[in-house]
This record gives C-alpha cells, sequence and structure tokens, in this order.
C-alpha cells in the first residue's frame, strides 16, 4: 500500500501512567498496528463545520482509563480547542478499540492520554483525496451504547453496500485488487485475513491482520478493506456496530471466484 502523506494527522499518542503504577511496563495502545491507525483516521478524522468557518486549529488532549480488558472505563478533555473541536475529537476516540496496560506482565486497570491534532490546511487535503468533506452520519435508528456485537448476535448481518449495479464483494475485490509487484517477482501468493467492525455508519474501522503474507500483499488488502463500504448489522431493529472477518486471496491470474469474503468464524 502506498505511503500516503497527511500532515494534519500528525499526532502522538502520549501515554502516562496513573499514580501508583509507576512500574507499568507497557501502557495501553490501540488494537490496530501504526499503519492501521494512521489508515483509520484518513476515514475518520472530522471537523465541526463552525470550526471550519472561524478557522479554529490546534492539539486536543483526552485523558482516559483502560481496565485490564482494555475496556474504555472513564474519558474526559483534559486539554480543548472549542466545544465542536472537543466534541469531534471524542467522537474520534470513541470508535477506537484498546490494548490494556501492562505492569509486571500483568494486564491492568491505567490511565493515560491520547492526542489529536487539529490542522485545516491538512484537512483540507485529506478531503480532497477521500473524497467527502464530513464522515458520514450513522444509519437510523441506531444502537448508541456503543456495544460491539458478533456477528452471529445480529438479526440481519452487515452487506456490502453495492458500489455499481450488480457488484458483488468478490467482483468489487477482484476489480480493484492491485498485485503488488513484489509479490509477484518473489512468487508469493497466499490469503490474508482481516478483522474489522463495521461501523454504524458503514465504514470500516479497526482493521486488524489475523493471517499475514508479505511481498506488499497485507497491505494491498489493507487497502482494498478501506475501500468498502457497508450496510451495518441490525439487532432489535437498530443499527449496530458488528464484528467480521474477511478473507482476500493473493493467487497471480486467479479469477475473481477465489477472491471470497469469509463469513465463517466471526463470534469474536
Amino acid at each position: 500500500m502506498k505511503c500516503i502523506f497527511f500532515g494534519l494527522l500528525v499526532f502522538s499518542l502520549w501515554l502516562t501512567p496513573a499514580p501508583g503504577h509507576t512500574q507499568v511496563v507497557t501502557l495501553p495502545a490501540t488494537q490496530m498496528a501504526k499503519p492501521e491507525y494512521k489508515s483509520f483516521l484518513q476515514l475518520f478524522m472530522d471537523y465541526p463545520q463552525e470550526s471550519i468557518n472561524r478557522d479554529e486549529e490546534g492539539k486536543v488532549v483526552v485523558e482516559f482509563t483502560a481496565d485490564n480488558t482494555g475496556k474504555i472505563i472513564d474519558r474526559n478533555i483534559a486539554r480543548g480547542i472549542s466545544p465542536g473541536i472537543d466534541s469531534t475529537a471524542l467522537s474520534i476516540f470513541d470508535y477506537l478499540l484498546w490494548k490494556p496496560g501492562l505492569s509486571m506482565g500483568k494486564k491492568i486497570t491505567c490511565k493515560s492520554t491520547y492526542e489529536l491534532n487539529f490542522d485545516l490546511k491538512a484537512f483540507r487535503r485529506l478531503v480532497k483525496k477521500r473524497g467527502y468533506l464530513h464522515v458520514p452520519r450513522n444509519y437510523s435508528p441506531y444502537d448508541s451504547s456503543g456495544t460491539i456485537f458478533p456477528m452471529k448476535k445480529c438479526e440481519t448481518a452487515p452487506q456490502f453496500q453495492l458500489q455499481d449495479s450488480g457488484t458483488s464483494l468478490a467482483d468489487f475485490l477482484h476489480e480493484h485488487l492491485n498485485f503488488p509487484d513484489n509479490a509477484s517477482k518473489l512468487g508469493i501468493s497466499g490469503t490474508v485475513k482481516l478483522k474489522f467492525v463495521v461501523e454504524r455508519n458503514g465504514l470500516p474501522s479497526n482493521i486488524v491482520v489475523l493471517e499475514y503474507i508479505g511481498g506488499g500483499c497485507t497491505e494491498e488488502a489493507i487497502r482494498l478493506l478501506e475501500l468498502t463500504r457497508w450496510i451495518p448489522g441490525m439487532l432489535d431493529n437498530q443499527y449496530v456496530r458488528t464484528y467480521f472477518e474477511i478473507n482476500i486471496l493473493f493467487k497471480k491470474g486467479e479469477n475473481k471466484d477465489g477472491h471470497i469474503p469469509n463469513q465463517s468464524n466471526t463470534g469474536i
């Protein structure tokens, strides 16, 4: 996957142990690896329209506590810019899934901070690249709890949103897959398996690689997944956040029927 520049998203995760946790070895971190986190920001970074109109910029610091399972049990604005931007920063933060902090190899409850930069010039570059100004709204009615459900719990599973009339997910993956040159030269083939969340607005988030292959195939699989849009899963007549898994096959000359999404074993 090509390295994508987006200056506004020059970000840092400053994670500070709470008092009493001075022996923390590993602090809370997103379940996504750094490249996937950067890609996440490309999809989910937003800017309130009133803040754009007022040329408001700066850095928001969110202070949060993650328990020993990685669940966020508290979060607040430690340093803000304006009510609109602060609210947007919290909305972005709330999408994220976390790994807990560790002390002496033991999972612990830990307080840390998360920083997000709001830079108008860089945001406008991002908007031009991704093709939309604001992050899509949630489908309605939606579950407001933020709970993520395994697909087997949903009454209606998430559905790939057709990009063109009659285009299935398998067709879409086949048509948009660019077989990496390095993989071709090295004779690499195989399947990349990805786990992610179908959000209530239809975007994929929290992408995690379950099965990796080299030669640029994993990066290309992530790029493809980021292009997809979904109709969220439903439970109790509400759209919900749903875990999903997908397999993307890389085999030179393979026909489109080889690129089949995996909808089994998704009860994560």
